[in-house]
């Protein structure tokens, strides 16, 4: 709105100073014109706040949203972890069970195997009673089947042993 001077009827002459009425107005009607553009100005910046406000909120909420997400997926994976360490554990339990189970049976294979072999030794070794009136090539073929006998329960125990 400008305002005009009170004395309308009479026109400014150009060479003659602006009367304090004058300046006044103009002074207003400037004011006036940088009052409304800071108005449109304040309503733009009040709508760009509006709509700052609702990103800050949507994102506030997205990142609350992804918060949640990433503690359940952290929980789950807690719970997923928790759930290998003790399969691992029963897994090694297991495992150590059967290892003591081959163990045993190994061992009582071995028992088994030493006893088959003693059995054979003492069945095998059946010594010859010893003529005292034997001549000495009697003797001498005792002793070679001594030895004779000897080797192959050592190569049968090898065998058993390695087998």
């Amino acid at each position: 709105m400008q305002r005009s001077s009170s004395m309308s009827w009479m026109q400014q002459d150009s060479r003659r100073p602006s009367t304090y009425v004058e300046m006044v107005n103009d002074i207003i009607n400037q004011l006036e014109k940088d009052l409304e553009a800071e108005r449109s100005t304040t309503a733009a910046l009040n709508q760009q706040l509006k709509e700052l406000q609702l990103k800050s909120k949507s994102q506030n909420d997205e990142l609350t949203a992804a918060k949640s997400e990433l503690v359940s997926a952290k929980v789950a994976h807690q719970r997923d972890l928790e759930r290998i360490q003790m399969l691992h554990a029963v897994e090694v339990e297991e495992l150590i069970k059967r290892h003591e189970q081959h163990l045993q049976s190994a061992i009582l294979n071995n028992e088994r195997t030493i006893s088959a072999i003693r059995t054979q030794s003492q069945e095998a070794v059946i010594p010859a009673s010893v003529d005292v009136n034997a001549s000495l090539p009697d003797f001498l073929a005792f002793i070679d089947r001594f030895q004779e006998e000897t080797v192959k329960l050592t190569q049968l125990q090898k065998s058993y042993i390695s087998g």
